[in-house]
């Protein structure tokens, strides 16, 4: 009998793992726990996904019910194979056994390389005005050839699960409060291109991480369970895809802590760059948006090429009248570009002048010309973006503050950011005039979408503002609220950016109570003249008789010192002073 005990006593010890174990990184995030006020709780939303009915919220008891079912059934692994394995680490755990659904998908992964992706901003929809990081595996198989390698590759991202039938405003609000679940999808990496690089038109950047042997098998080991066993809530400002991508890596990784996620708002594009500052390793992957791709052909043609194109684009019967490789590859991509915008989905006419578009080609005994537009789009590599928040110190015939959450304002350096996306959040301006400060104007928050206006693909750009304003110079606290919103049309190129949008502008007084609804017309344009050194031009112009500024006119130069520091010099003009007001401000991003 005391022999039983003894052996009885060494088995459980086999077994556990320790108390603190139950409170370390590794176990904390593989489980997905997040310490609150209340005290711990995992992100994953399912009970199936803990062995423990107080697994959800209790490390502890999840740790010591986990061992126990792994004991009582060793099949439990194949249901869970990362967390044996982790318990393995700190336990006698006995090897896991075959498990064929699960040993036939990591083959079929085949997974190589890792990197992390990042899809720059879709202008069509808001909720993906930040951008989206997703990762992607290379398959070992081809590692002979880095096309079909990255093509076949599998990509991870986690997704809303959104109803096809909720309408913009529905999806908005859901998305907004957690009315959506999100969970982890897994597909091969040519679909990601299709609906991201093709139909949506979105740039990919790629970078390598740096991952073991141990840390891969233990990430897919992971992904099995997530896949197999939950979801996630969804919140589009602060628990979304990067949120989650940034866990996943933590889970392999304990040693990464990323503090970005905790943000008031996970921004995809910090996310990245955390993650680089983490890894140390910076390997670049560019693959350009279609319609970048489509502009670079057309800007290698002539008027007599491009004629030929679009008329062969028409009528099928034009087909025989192309003359060059160029001239089919940029008929090609306008086929592509249509064909995704239509849900891969034309009709059978279509089809069949597709069709002889690509025999055509095929027949044309001549090589591809490449098109390598990594080099030209460098500088929008989205990790040499700056930081979100701003502070900066200025004069404008008296000293100011201005403030800012975030994000990318037009005026802001174009390092590191597309020419597509720009979103103002909580932005003020204090200034200090006989010895009282005055809040002048506060954005709530602004968001410019721009689209290359073309007659052939007639894309529109829009704006919509909510902000505060002084309405009279005696009040400390701007009385004025204004809605401001329109559609107009830009012309984006790689140095310099355009856009005219005029505007409906509604306000009221909280003073007096007047209210006012007027027209209101923009024009912006921006040039770069060199990596650090823009020039911004910014108008703005009321045409109501009543109105107390007709016209705003505000050009200035940015010179950059460094990434997060910036140096502006310019004026404003105001068509009822007549006169142009010098100013100069010097902001930190962090």
């Amino acid at each position: 009998m005391q022999l039983k005990l003894i052996l009885l006593f060494f088995w459980a010890s086999s077994l556990y793992a320790g108390e603190d174990f139950a409170f370390s990184k590794p176990w904390l995030n593989l489980l997905h726990y997040k310490k609150g006020f209340f005290g711990y709780k995992s992100r994953a939303k399912r009970p199936e996904f803990f062995l423990s009915s107080e697994g959800m919220t209790n490390p502890k008891d999840e740790l010591v019910k986990t061992l126990e079912a792994f004991n009582r059934d060793p099949d439990l692994a194949c249901r869970f194979p990362a967390r044996h394995k982790l318990l393995r680490t700190q336990t006698k755990l006995k090897e896991r056994g075959a498990c064929p659904e699960l040993d036939k998908w990591l083959k079929g992964i085949d997974a190589g390389d890792l990197y992390l992706v990042y899809s720059s901003a879709y202008p069509s929809n808001p909720a993906s005005l930040f951008g989206h990081t997703f990762l992607r595996f290379d398959r070992k198989k081809y590692s002979d050839s880095k096309v079909s390698s990255k093509l076949l590759g599998y990509s991870l991202a986690f997704q809303a699960q959104t109803n096809s039938d909720d309408n913009s405003f529905i999806y908005t609000f859901k998305g907004m409060t957690g009315g959506y679940d999100s969970y982890l999808e897994i597909k091969p990496h040519y679909m990601d291109i299709g609906a991201y690089n093709n139909s949506e038109s979105r740039d990919l950047w790629e970078y390598k991480i740096p991952i073991s042997e141990e840390e891969k098998e233990l990430m897919l080991l992971h992904v099995w369970e997530l896949i197999t066993g939950t979801t996630f809530s969804y919140y589009f400002l602060d628990e979304n895809c990067s949120t989650h991508v940034l866990a996943l890596l933590e889970a392999v990784k304990p040693e990464w802590d990323f503090s970005s996620k905790s943000d008031l708002f996970v921004v995809p594009q910090t996310t990245l760059i955390e993650v680089l500052e983490k890894s140390e390793h910076r390997v670049v992957g560019f693959r350009p948006a279609i319609k970048r791709l489509i502009w670079a052909r057309v800007n290698r043609m002539d008027k007599g090429e491009l004629s030929r194109v679009f008329a062969a684009k028409e009528d099928v019967n034009q087909i025989s009248k192309l003359k060059t490789a160029d001239e089919f590859d940029l008929l090609i991509d306008l086929w592509k570009f249509d064909n995704y915008k239509a849900g891969t989905k034309l009709d059978a006419s279509s089809k069949e002048k597709m069709d002889k578009v690509l025999i055509a080609r095929a027949n044309l005994e001549e090589a591809p010309i490449a098109i390598d537009l990594k080099e030209e789009n460098q500088d929008r590599a989205p990790d040499l973006a700056h930081k979100f928040k701003k502070l900066g110190v200025g004069y404008l015939e008296t000293p100011y503050v201005e403030f800012s959450y975030g994000f990318h304002s037009f005026d802001d350096p174009i390092l590191g950011y597309d020419e597509k996306s720009y979103i103002k959040f909580l932005e003020g301006m204090i200034f200090y005039e006989e010895k009282e400060f005055e809040l002048r104007r506060f954005d709530l928050i602004k968001i410019t979408s721009l689209q290359n206006f073309s007659f052939s693909y007639p894309h529109f750009s829009w704006e919509i503002n909510l902000f505060a304003n002084q309405e009279r110079r005696e009040e400390k606290l701007p009385k004025k609220i204004s809605l401001s919103g329109g559609i107009g049309f830009s012309l984006l190129r790689s140095s310099w950016q355009l856009f005219f949008i005029p505007e409906a502008k509604g306000s009221i007084d909280t003073g007096t109570g007047k209210k006012k609804i007027e027209a209101l017309l923009k024009l912006s344009f921006k040039k770069s003249l060199t990596k650090n050194f823009q020039f911004v031009f910014e108008s703005e112009y009321l045409p109501s008789k009543s109105s107390d500024k007709e016209v705003l006119l505000g050009p200035k130069f940015n010179l950059s010192l460094g990434r997060q520091v910036v140096l502006e010099v310019g004026g404003e003009y105001l068509s009822t002073e007549k006169k142009m007001r010098p100013r100069a401000q010097l902001h930190a991003y962090f």
